[in-house]
């Protein structure tokens, strides 16, 4: 029913009234010469219907024929559109290109889709992409769907799937993250030995899998053997297990951390320059001309993509802000630099625990001391933490 009523609006339909009696002899009549009537309705004063444009002139001989009166109510379709604006040529002529503009359009790729599973970077995806050559603004046709799918398998290990389809203005892009069987993770660790990480005394043992080859109290070396993925038996036989066990040791460790007794300061100060710019299928237009200023700045960048019905549209307004910084001398005194130094130690302390594996600080020793220069700290800890690490063996056959 759609299709015909697009059909109607381009060739053009009237809608008109009928006075007069025997309005039945008058369809009748009209049917008899092939016209086509829709939108019948009729009351005791008149007649209400609809037909092609063309064949009203038929429909007024008819009309005298039966002793009718026939007169038109609406104009409708293109021919009628046309002639109502044909004084207005520049918005006839801004309709067309603006449809010819939105068809072209729709052959760019304005949106990059990606489904892919939560280990996966997307940030990561996109810039490989990129460098494949996907990327928005790209002619839609001139996508070669199988060389990306392939190479992007070549140059992401962790991807075992890709699927590129091209949805009109839309590229979805689907990955399947690459999982090691249970027979492969057998192959890859079908035998191992534990071995020591660092120097320590062990403290505790937690062993699954494998024979142990010290015990608490003992002390070890660096890439010493902890435990040991060979089995001997009685009767001479000799079996090889994937090493699983925790071995606990206390371990020494130091850092010394370095300050200058003389810092630049930065102050951030209210005095700030946009600059602003449109991005269009990664074509850059400048909104406010204003200049990239020189000197004792500090930049960011405000990015928002644009959306209409849900819809993200490859156009980004960027605003660039340059806000002005000076920069001053200070001398540090004993406090201040006690308090800095301290403060990167926490960061440090910090990174340390995260990681290691169970790793927890027993004790820690600090010595303070300055140069000519720098006022340095230098911290041993003596701490508690899993040394074990898991190496393949080597058999002999």
């Amino acid at each position: 029913m759609f299709t015909v009523d697009i059909l109607r609006w381009l060739f053009g339909y009237v809608d008109f009234e009928l006075h007069g009696k025997f309005p039945e002899r008058f369809i009748n009549l009209a049917a008899k010469r092939g016209i086509n009537l829709w939108n019948l309705s009729g009351r005791k004063e008149f007649f209400s219907a609809s037909t092609k444009t063309a064949l009203y002139g038929e429909l007024e001989k008819i009309a005298e024929k039966n002793g009718n009166e026939i007169h038109i109510e609406k104009y409708h379709g293109l021919s009628h559109f046309m002639k109502k604006y044909k004084n207005r040529s520049g918005l006839i002529i801004g309709a067309v290109l603006f449809a010819v503009l939105c068809t072209l359009m729709s052959k760019f790729v304005w949106n990059i889709k990606i489904d892919a599973p939560p280990s996966i970077n997307e940030y990561e995806i996109r810039q490989q992409l990129n460098d494949l050559g996907l990327h928005e603004g790209l002619w839609g046709k001139s996508i070669d769907t199988e060389r990306i799918e392939r190479e992007m398998s070549v140059k992401n290990q962790k991807v075992s799937w890709i699927a590129v389809n091209v949805l009109g203005s839309d590229v979805e892009v689907t990955i399947s993250e690459k999982i090691e069987s249970d027979k492969q993770k057998q192959t890859k660790n079908d035998a191992t030995n534990i071995k020591s990480s660092a120097d320590g005394v062990i403290t505790r043992m937690e062993v699954k899998k494998g024979r142990s080859a010290v015990k608490i109290g003992d002390g070890v070396r660096k890439n010493q053997l902890l435990v040991s993925g060979v089995l001997e038996y009685t009767d001479g036989t000799i079996s090889y297990v994937d090493s699983d066990a925790k071995i606990y040791a206390q371990t020494s460790k130091s850092i010394e951390i370095n300050i200058p007794k003389e810092i630049n300061l930065i102050d951030i100060t209210d005095e700030t320059v946009l600059k602003s710019d449109i991005s269009i299928f990664g074509l850059e237009c400048p909104v406010q001309l204003g200049y990239v200023p020189k000197g004792n700045y500090i930049q960011r960048i405000n990015k928002q993509q644009s959306s209409i019905f849900d819809k993200t549209l490859p156009i980004y307004c960027n605003t660039k802000i340059f806000q002005k910084y000076n920069s001053r001398s200070v001398k540090l005194n004993t406090l201040q630099s006690r308090n800095l130094l301290n403060h990167q130690l926490r960061f440090y302390e910090v990174f340390l625990l995260y990681s290691s594996d169970s790793m927890k600080i027993i004790s820690r020793n600090q010595i303070f001391s300055e140069n000519s220069e720098n006022y340095i700290l230098k911290t041993d800890y003596i701490t508690e933490e899993n040394i074990g690490y898991q190496e393949a063996i080597n058999k002999v056959m």
